[in-house]
């Protein structure tokens, strides 16, 4: 009897601690789930968060993009009106200068009519004043005076016309001359070159260094095609230290050439532009030796 009882005690106190151990374990597996739900459900609210703070940047960044492109939009609009704007007043501007220009020409014009008027003026004045002491003067004279007088006004014409004429007659004289003289003396040279063609057909100018080829001959030989078409003769660039050789059957434009090529070397400018007035400057000298 004590035995069936002590073995229900244990049976019953087994029980229970089975049944204890049973309701931590239940509680435990309940817990987990309420925490895992709970992850879960967190994770999902933060994963939306994050979702809609994406999107919303997302939309703050396109909404900026816009206004951003808006403004630039703006701002290229309003700096094409403002530039076309200064164009128009530019244009204004111009269009003011010209008619003020217009009008200072008008005006000078005016005032060199107005002056000319006036001496015109003054002249019709002073040939009246001359006219009326003229015919005061006849009025007051016999017939013989008045014969002397205009017999002395006929003369004094005569001569002034005589003047201007012998004046004329030896400036052309003196042109017809110089160029005669001009002919004669190239037709001599050329003569006498016709003589001793190897002698004379060329003509050397001394060079500082061979460097001064180069720079005579320019660019792609631009600078000595325009000498030889400003002095129509040949440049001979060779071998030859420190010298270069122009060649011409034409005396004069060989001399012309020769003093132009070494005007060109002593100022050491050589360029188109520059050849084409030394070029001249030693035409103009050769030209004065010549008359």
């Amino acid at each position: 009897m004590e035995n069936g009882i002590l073995f229900a005690l244990i049976g019953l106190l087994i029980g229970i601690l089975l049944g204890t151990i049973g309701l931590t374990l239940y509680q435990n597996s309940q817990g987990r789930n309420r925490r895992a739900l709970a992850e879960a459900e967190a994770k999902s609210i933060i994963d939306s968060a994050s979702l809609q703070a994406q999107q919303a940047i997302l939309k703050a960044e396109e909404k900026a993009k816009q206004v951003t492109d808006e403004s630039t939009e703006l701002a290229l609009r309003r700096r094409r009106e403002l530039d076309r704007e200064d164009e128009r007043l530019q244009r204004r501007r111009e269009d003011l200068d010209k008619r003020l220009e217009r009008n200072e020409q008008r005006e000078q014009a005016l005032n060199k009519r107005q002056s000319a008027l006036d001496r015109q003026r003054a002249e019709l004045a002073k040939a009246e004043e001359e006219r009326n002491e003229a015919l005061q003067r006849i009025a007051q004279m016999t017939i013989d005076e008045a014969r002397a007088e205009l017999m002395q006004v006929a003369e004094k014409d005569a001569r002034n016309d005589m003047a201007r004429i012998i004046r004329q007659v030896e400036a052309e004289a003196r042109e017809e001359a110089d160029s005669r003289a001009r002919e004669v003396i190239s037709l001599a040279v050329q003569r006498l070159a016709s003589e001793h063609v190897s002698e004379i057909a060329v003509s050397v100018v001394p060079l500082p260094n061979d460097e001064m080829k180069g720079r005579i001959i320019g660019r792609s030989g631009r600078n000595i095609r325009a000498f030889e078409l400003a002095t129509g003769v040949d440049v001979v660039v060779d071998d030859t230290p420190e010298a270069i050789t122009i060649s011409s059957f034409d005396p004069v434009r060989r001399e012309v050439a020769k003093r132009a090529m070494a005007k060109l070397v002593t100022d050491g400018r050589i360029h188109p532009a520059r050849i084409e007035k030394l070029v001249e400057d030693a035409r103009n000298e050769v030209d004065q030796i010549i008359r």
